[in-house]
């Protein structure tokens, strides 16, 4: 899909610079496309690659779970007003 959407942005990147050559000078069109098209197009290299990134993981490390946190240790601190479920639920 990325790459479906990159192909079809650079062909309407193409089509705008010419489109619009004729029309304005060159420095205007390069400052119109670096504005307005080429963010979308860094955006959407960013996620291809961290696509790819993500796909070529073959493997994934575990997670450390050395103790476990129970929900008092994980809303300790947390619970500083009255009224919220989680601190009505542990007696805070």
């Amino acid at each position: 899909m990325i790459d479906y959407q990159r192909m079809q942005l650079r062909f309407l990147e193409d089509r705008l610079r010419s489109e619009l050559l004729a029309i304005f000078d060159f420095h205007t069109v390069e400052e119109w496309i670096g504005i307005n098209v080429s963010p979308t197009i860094t955006k959407l290299n960013a996620a291809a690659e961290a696509r790819d990134r993500l796909l070529s993981q073959k493997t994934w490390p575990r997670r450390p779970l050395d103790r476990i946190v129970t929900d008092q240790e994980a809303l300790k601190g947390v619970c500083t007003g009255s009224g919220s479920l989680s601190c009505a639920l542990l007696g805070q």
